[in-house]
């Protein structure tokens, strides 16, 4: 009977060391840079504070963000974020205590990788996910996207192969219980169609392989305190998730959470856009599980640690733009709305800022020609006599399978290509061409990319902005932007 006894009180000890032991980690990381990207940050910011509010310690939550949104001088609340608007009122400043461990050119896919995976980085402050295989993981990331990649700030990629790879490296090394990944990007969904069932990872995307994810809270929505911030705060799906976790209990099952979620997406987008229907995959039987057993801290608390995670008076997003025009939109609608207003008393203070969105709108549409000019020379050093390829190439719809071709021909077009950015929500969605030719075996770049990545590094030799009077750096200056 002593014996009996004793082994009870061994195995209760046992286990009660065991759930201990276990933790909850989260790695939230924003992969772009500038103003026009200002919703990625705020997206990135709202969750650690959503976290926060559920018990998370900071010390369990690692986040990546270039950091140069919130004192950018267009922002004119500087140091300050908001991921929702807040008319008449302060808002809510998602970046007050919000703290970053990769910043500026550290975040970069390489140290994503290694952060997820617990492996020594380049630069930040070297903290990674210490987890074990006890240890469940939340993972949100949210930039541009395009088939088969994610975007980072200063124009890498990470494919599909890469981040499927570190998945199934950490699951077989015991990295985690289970993981739960939220991402936020175009064609977010061609990040995991290929992801087995069977490595405990359930994911969550903005859109299914082939569709833009959607920005929201844009031109007069995107509203504090009486003054427009001429950007979007954030993006539909992220906003959405985070409004239903923040007034739920933590009972609230992944299932319900993605039914809910996804629903309301889908007939917002309807309405406004046209299409967004949020995606499940991975292990489905994590459905089952409640966000306490991700989005919670391990010991199921819900004490306030950070400020609070709910926007003052939430309001539903009333208009979304397309990120892969958002850049464009969110230019044109300032400068209508001020050229509206021909009259206005305050006309002569208008008429810097009406100069700045004027001038920013012509730049940016001379780099977008240059995107495209790009691409339409790529295409034609592949297929130099054959017009019937060049013509098909832009409509195909190959998937991401030729991991070194493609991601060989981005970086050799960011290195030559230094009139845009490569990593745009408008010049990524011409990175569907690049899957096309790397899938045509005719062509066998994919077999091959070292072909593939010569005639990329010569697709802009000749492109240059012409030359006119708007040529200098477009900058807000002292431009008071109210």
């Amino acid at each position: 009977q002593d014996s009996f006894f004793l082994a009870m009180v061994f195995r209760t000890t046992f286990l009660v060391a065991g759930l201990a032991s276990a933790a909850h980690w989260a790695l939230i990381a924003a992969g772009s840079k500038g103003y026009e990207n200002y919703r990625h940050q705020a997206d990135a910011c709202h969750a650690y504070q959503l976290l926060r509010s559920k018990g998370f310690a900071e010390e369990r939550i690692i986040v990546m963000a270039y950091d140069d949104v919130a004192h950018d001088k267009e922002n004119p609340f500087p140091g300050k974020l908001f991921n929702a608007p807040d008319p008449n009122g302060t808002g809510l400043d998602v970046r007050a205590g919000c703290k970053i461990d990769y910043s500026g050119s550290s975040v970069n896919s390489s140290n994503f990788l290694a952060v997820l995976q617990g492996l020594p980085t380049k630069g930040g402050n070297g903290r990674v996910l210490n987890t074990s295989k006890d240890d469940e993981v939340f993972v949100n990331f949210v930039d541009h996207g395009a088939k088969g990649v994610i975007g980072f700030p200063d124009g890498d990629v990470l494919h599909r192969a890469d981040l499927l790879k570190a998945l199934e490296s950490m699951h077989s090394k015991g990295r985690y219980k289970h993981l739960l990944f939220y991402l936020e990007a175009c064609n977010s969904g061609s990040m995991f169609v290929n992801m087995t069932s069977n490595i405990s990872v359930y994911a969550v995307t903005a859109v299914d392989p082939d569709h833009p994810s959607l920005g929201t809270y844009c031109g007069d929505e995107a509203t504090v305190n009486g003054t427009q911030l001429a950007t979007c705060l954030g993006d539909l799906f992220s906003v959405y998730w985070m409004d239903q976790v923040a007034k739920s209990n933590k009972s609230l099952s992944l299932s319900t959470l993605y039914t809910t979620v996804s629903n309301s997406v889908a007939s917002y987008a309807s309405l406004h856009w046209g299409n967004e229907e949020n995606q499940q995959y991975g292990d489905l039987s994590m459905v089952n599980m409640s966000i306490a057993d991700f989005l919670y801290a391990a010991e199921h608390t819900e004490t306030e640690h950070a400020v609070s995670s709910v926007p003052p008076g939430w309001l539903p997003p009333k208009e979304v733009f397309s990120s892969r025009r958002v850049d464009m939109q969110r230019l044109t609608h300032m400068y209508t709305d001020l050229s509206a207003k021909p009259t206005s008393p305050h006309r002569h203070m208008e008429w810097p800022r009406l100069q700045f969105y004027s001038k920013a709108m012509r730049a940016l549409a001379r780099r977008e020609d240059l995107v495209q000019a790009a691409f339409r020379n790529l295409i034609a050093l592949a297929y130099p006599i054959d017009e019937d390829k060049r013509v098909a190439v832009w409509t195909a719809n190959a998937d991401a399978n030729n991991r070194d071709c493609e991601v060989g021909v981005h970086d050799a077009m960011r290195k030559s290509c230094t009139s845009f950015d490569i990593n745009s929500g408008f010049a990524l969605q011409f990175h569907q061409v690049v899957v096309n030719l790397c899938a045509d075996t005719v062509l066998g770049w994919g077999a091959q990319p070292r072909g593939a990545i010569d005639a990329a590094s010569r697709a802009c030799g000749g492109i240059a902005p012409p030359k006119c009077d708007d040529d200098e750096d477009v900058d807000a200056g002292n431009v008071v932007l109210v």
